[in-house]
């Protein structure tokens, strides 16, 4: 498997549930590649569709430091861009309603932000950023933020490199909202993995009581339906509102990391590591049928968004 670096997602393998052997598997060397040379990586660029960020599938690598583009549609489609400048390991990436992208740059400590249709970013947060995972933004531009280097989710009006709020979550690795602006957050909490909520403005969380056995990527729907990947399982959990168990679970093709759902909330895409690469996982929703095929994101493309993205 690609040696995946000591950052964040190395942290929360280490805690209580995951197979060492997985840990083993994914972490031989326990260094960070860093992002090499920007002549080695080019200045990006976007094609045509690319600029219209309409219909497309973003997945980021940490290795490499860049974010490639793809056409949303078809099997193993076309890259039909790329962006560079201002990227450094990237751990997640999310797509906001106006077609701007965010990503957590775990090298830098930072989030960036690029507008539809540009390679380089027009935000950059830093200030309350430490070994940054979890991300997403609400209809209203808030920007949401995990750090695991410092144990909280900071919240970030749009537009804003300050925090408004500060949540003290030791647990938190993946974030969503729903549309009364609930923050939903996916991690270790307490000795079980499983998922908290915060009311908005709230610091102080209610568990779920939904118990998996690793809880990575997380979406929310406009009811308030939960889909969760349990990376322990190789499985994706899907919950209605209010219930501790799943209607349905979804076996996928790997061990499941990301997971990002596009607006009309009909499709969702899973970033699988299957032997020593990752690919991208489509399954329908809420019916949970999968694509016995999946397209390729490269030897350490876990991070991934479409645009347009599931904003609420």
């Amino acid at each position: 498997a690609p040696p995946l670096g000591n950052g964040p997602l190395a942290s929360r393998l280490a805690k209580p549930g995951m197979p060492r052997q997985i840990m083993d598997a994914l972490y031989p060397s326990r260094t960070r590649h860093g992002p090499p040379p920007s002549a080695n990586r080019g200045p990006g660029w976007l094609s045509a569709q690319a600029k219209t960020g309409s219909g497309l599938l973003y997945v980021g690598d940490f290795d490499t430091s860049v974010v490639n583009i793809y056409n949303r549609r078809g099997i193993n489609p076309a890259q039909v861009g790329q962006i560079t400048t201002g990227i450094s390991n990237p751990e997640r990436l999310f797509v906001d309603a106006n077609g701007a992208l965010y990503v957590t740059d775990n090298g830098t400590a930072s989030v960036t932000v690029y507008p539809k249709g540009s390679i380089s970013p027009s935000l950059t947060i830093t200030t309350g950023i430490s070994d940054p995972t979890g991300l997403t933004v609400d209809a209203a531009g808030t920007v949401y933020v995990t750090n695991v280097g410092n144990g909280t989710i900071t919240e970030y009006p749009a537009g804003a490199t300050s925090p408004s709020l500060t949540i003290p979550d030791t647990g938190s690795e993946n974030l969503a909202t729903d549309s009364h602006e609930n923050l939903y957050s996916s991690g270790f909490y307490g000795n079980s993995s499983g998922v908290e909520v915060y009311a908005p403005g709230s610091t102080t969380g209610t568990n779920l009581g939904i118990s998996v056995g690793d809880a990575t990527g997380i979406e929310v729907d406009r009811n308030g339906d939960i889909a969760l990947e349990d990376l322990a399982a190789n499985m994706l959990d899907l919950y209605h509102a209010g219930q501790t168990q799943p209607y349905r679970q979804v076996a996928l093709s790997g061990l499941p990391f990301e997971l990002a759902m596009n607006k009309k909330q009909g499709q969702l895409y899973a970033s699988v590591l299957v032997g020593s690469g990752f690919a991208i996982q489509r399954v329908g929703y809420p019916n949970g049928n999968a694509t016995a095929k999946l397209d390729n994101a490269g030897s350490s493309g876990w991070p991934l968004a479409v645009s347009p993205d599931n904003v609420q």
